[in-house]
């Protein structure tokens, strides 16, 4: 019988026509949201290029198998495919539901991974918004916090979305109630000792009574956020483009803050600062930002510090932000020689230091200068600064400790700049600089780099440094 407080046609169902043609995934529990949300998908299911539901088993909970059973039972009702995941949550880590919340998207991007863009949907609904946005709230959380539960975003090899956002806890029971769908109820969430269940029980209900309409407002108001965070995105975009460096031969992204002011622009330097960093997967607290932020303005000059980030360096040197190489401090003092070898990737050269692997590989034509490889090659990583080379266009020596000051290479860097060595003699700095015996061996070259040297003949190879 229906709710005469939710008339159906009030009720706003998803339109899947947005992703038609992909493979689909159902992220279902057997509660009254993921079992409305996989009687949607079967009623779309033609739109999908493929649908299945998986379920996942955390092991926290008696009842959970007869949960399992309820759900391979519904799909099997409906022939669409289901698979069951078992994972291990580890209780000792923390909030069991945040370790939970990761272990069960590990399980269902498994299942995304062999398949050409697939849609995983999860059943969030209005009030998981409303509850979200309080939580996001309590702990301090960012504009990026407090919009973090999307429609729709990017997600491993596809899309993660949730096409219930439009509909209330309410509205998918009475959709639940109305279209005959059954579904198993979790007795935790009658409990109040997860952070979300004493929201959800104490809290809203509370809200809800002085303000019915509670859960639509923080939806809108969620929306409003979501499209002022698309225009900061963009706005730290630009700021990103125009303030990235590389440095010479590597791929690693430094951001460098000299053109920002270091009064005015203070706060758009740090929104700068963790954007930068959010895209290279770290994310550290405000007060680490702040600490980094700091180091910045500290008015001694070639300033330097760290900060930590599970376990990985972000330094400051100078004006200059950089996520230091995670094999930086293991490569000290070593040196690999590099041979002739025959791996998956095929490459021209490999070699092997303790649980690291060097591979050397010749880069396309017409992005390096044609230069034959050496048949071998030995690299020696941050050797003595007493260390002495001989450059071209330069009477006597240079010792490495000017040659790393001359080049504003800081000590966190140098390890992506090895010695390379062929036949005894030392061919030049890898990526930046040859020596005068390299220069004889390989001719000068035509092209110049960045800061106006001679590129140098280790450009036309790429050595990648993987762990085993």
């Amino acid at each position: 019988m229906n709710s005469p407080d939710i008339p159906l046609s009030r009720i706003t169902l998803p339109d899947w026509s947005r992703w038609a043609g992909r493979p689909w995934i159902i992220a279902l529990s057997g509660g009254a949201d993921s079992s409305v949300l996989l009687a949607l998908a079967h009623e779309n299911r033609r739109l999908a290029a493929g649908l299945e539901a998986v379920y996942v088993h955390h092991h926290l909970q008696s009842v959970a198998d007869s949960w399992e059973i309820f759900c391979r039972e519904r799909c099997r009702e409906l022939g669409i495919p289901f698979s069951c995941e078992h994972v291990t949550v580890d209780t000792s880590r923390g909030s069991t539901e945040a370790e939970a919340r990761k272990v069960r998207y590990e399980a269902l991007s498994r299942h995304m991974a062999p398949l050409e863009h697939p849609v995983l949907f999860t059943a969030h609904h209005k009030n998981d918004l409303l509850e979200s946005a309080f939580l996001a709230l309590f702990r301090g959380s960012s504009l990026r916090g407090l919009v973090s539960l999307k429609p729709e975003k990017p997600f491993r090899n596809g899309t993660l979305a949730r096409p219930l956002l439009s509909m209330t806890r309410a509205e998918i029971e009475e959709y639940a109630r109305s279209h005959d769908i059954g579904f198993v109820t979790d007795p935790t969430n009658l409990q109040d000792n997860y952070d979300r269940n004493f929201i959800r029980n104490r809290v809203v209900p509370l809200l809800e009574e002085r303000f019915p309409d509670c859960a639509e407002a923080v939806s809108l108001t969620v929306k409003h956020l979501a499209m002022e965070e698309r225009v900061l995105e963009r706005h730290l975009a630009a700021l990103l483009e125009k303030n990235i460096l590389t440095f010479p031969g590597t791929d690693i992204p430094v951001l460098d803050l000299g053109g920002f002011s270091r009064e005015r622009e203070r706060d758009e330097a740090m929104l700068t600062v963790r954007e930068f960093l959010r895209r290279q997967h770290l994310t550290p607290s405000r007060g680490k930002l702040e600490e980094l932020l700091r180091m910045w303005l500290s008015p001694v000059p070639d300033k330097t510090g760290h900060i930590t980030e599970n376990g990985i360096r972000i330094a400051i040197y100078g004006d200059c932000v950089h996520v230091v190489p995670r094999f930086h401090d293991r490569l000290k003092g070593c040196t690999v020689r590099l041979t002739p070898g025959d791996t998956p990737e095929r490459p021209e050269l490999s070699g092997r230091f303790q649980d690291l692997v060097f591979r050397i590989f010749r880069k396309p034509a017409g992005k390096a200068p044609e230069i034959p490889l050496p048949a071998e090659i030995t690299l020696c990583f941050l050797p003595a600064l007493s260390e002495k080379l001989a450059f071209p266009g330069r009477s006597g020596h240079t010792l490495m400790k000017g040659f790393w000051k001359e080049n504003r290479i800081p000590v966190y860097l140098r390890s992506c700049y090895p010695l390379w060595i062929s036949d005894g003699e030392i061919m030049g700095v890898w990526q930046l600089r040859d020596t005068r015996a390299g220069r004889e061996r390989f001719g000068t070259p035509r092209e110049q780099d960045s800061r106006g040297f001679p590129v140098p003949a280790s450009s036309a190879w790429e050595l990648r440094i993987t762990e085993e």
